[in-house]
């Protein structure tokens, strides 16, 4: 049942023709099952493994070329576009260092038995596998040697051929702390598919950004799916400002890069709004503003990633519900706990 889940075929239990096909199919070594799943009404579409990096910077090394692209720079350029399409859409950084001795992810091509409790199985079903953030083997990333690889965007099932970079941008999700997903569509999905080329999926963006916070690239757009709740927790909502003084602040025009252009409270229209604490908070794209019961802006506009850094924007919709605050982002359901300090 659990192989059907994570495959996303008919859950049965038993071994039909759609569950024969999904076993022999190239996959992640990783088990699917790395966080206990509560039973829900609806589907979770991307699930957190439990450790996380305590740093928004990391280091990893590239230790060795692979049989089938024998020049490490090759390897290198390819695992250098998976890590990024990881940087863009969060603010983690990842520096690549020579010396694996101060890499906190290693990255390597071995075979068979090769020191860890993963063994590979050559040519076969097993690509790779990665382990969660920590200490030792914490983070590290590897790949069967015996596989074909290829620095082809997409594979090629006749003749086995596997692109490192899908791979590789895949196992990164585990090493930041991103477990198996359910929706074909993601990287984090179990099993290989040769035709996907490398791209993080909408569910992708929300999972790392749940974990380490937005990063430069836009928005991703929402795919046009009927809704899926999933829930998570996000720090306790800040004590409010005091009052300032009785006038608007300036309104910046742009942040420090020039990249993103703050709403002009006057002249645009908002994606939500709603009352929490007595005070109002009006949300559009990537700002808010926050607005004291006597209609004077108490704060704002401001980046919500900047106040609550693990809320992807832009949101849909909010409401309190007694000790807590319920964001409505896309399909997804983020919930806040409200500080008991005021």
């Amino acid at each position: 049942r659990e192989l059907q889940l994570y495959g996303n075929v008919p859950v049965t239990g038993k071994i039909d023709a759609a569950t024969r096909e999904l076993m022999t199919r190239k996959r992640c070594g990783l088990p699917d099952r790395q966080t206990k799943l509560h039973r829900m009404r609806h589907r979770k579409r991307y699930v957190l493994m439990g450790p996380i990096w305590d740093k928004k910077l990391l280091t990893y090394s590239v230790d060795n070329p692979s049989r089938s692209m024998p020049y490490v720079g090759d390897v290198r350029r390819e695992v250098s576009e998976a890590i990024d399409a990881w940087q863009r859409a969060s603010a983690l950084r990842l520096k690549e260092v020579r010396s694996e001795a101060d890499a906190d992810i290693r990255i390597r091509f071995a075979v068979g038995d090769h020191g860890d409790p993963y063994f590979f199985d050559g040519t076969g079903r097993i690509l790779a596998h990665a382990f969660p953030p920590g200490e030792g083997l914490g983070g590290d990333v590897h790949l069967d040697d015996d596989e074909r690889w290829t620095n082809a965007l997409t594979g090629d099932p006749h003749s086995q051929q596997v692109s490192l970079r899908s791979i590789v941008m895949h196992e990164i999700g585990h090493s930041l702390g991103l477990s198996h997903s359910q929706q074909e569509d993601s990287i984090m999905y179990s099993f290989y598919q040769y035709d996907l080329a490398p791209e993080l999926s909408y569910d992708d963006v929300l999972a790392v950004q749940s974990i380490y916070g937005r990063g430069r690239a836009p928005a991703p757009r929402r795919p046009n799916l009927l809704p899926t709740t999933t829930t998570t927790h996000l720090p306790p909502l800040p004590s409010p400002s005091p009052r300032p003084p009785s006038r608007h602040p300036d309104i910046p025009t742009n942040t420090d890069n020039g990249e993103l252009i703050a709403p002009d409270p006057c002249t645009s229209d908002v994606d939500a709004i709603t009352e929490i604490r007595g005070e109002v908070f009006a949300f559009k794209g990537d700002w808010f503003w926050r607005i004291h019961h006597d209609g004077y802006l108490s704060e704002g506009p401001r980046l919500i990633s900047s106040f609550w850094q693990s809320l992807p924007s832009p949101v849909d919709a909010a409401v309190e519900d007694n000790d807590k605050i319920l964001f409505f982002v896309g399909m997804f359901t983020f919930t806040v706990v409200i500080s008991k300090k005021r």
